[in-house]
């Protein structure tokens, strides 16, 4: 049951990703790179069990970068 709830949270990761990568305005390096940060973090405590908190620091860390991004991408235009 755990590894279903698991597999929720990554899918809806990236699907945020996606969208910031379909509406955003940011470069394309910018989105190759937040890509790799986010695929890395949603999908490594799926394959290692001790990392399951520095990943979800790290999933949070990513979710505030795309929330500030986007307001300031908003802002600019």
């Amino acid at each position: 049951m755990i590894f279903v709830f698991r597999k929720m949270a990554t899918m809806f990761i990236l699907l945020v990703l996606a969208w910031f990568v379909i509406v955003s305005e940011a470069s394309v390096l910018e989105k190759l790179v937040l890509a790799v940060l986010c695929g890395i973090a949603a999908l490594l405590p799926m394959f290692a069990e001790n990392t399951r908190l520095p990943a979800a620091i790290g999933q949070g860390a990513v979710g505030v970068y795309v929330c500030l991004r986007m307001t300031y991408l908003r802002a600019k235009a």
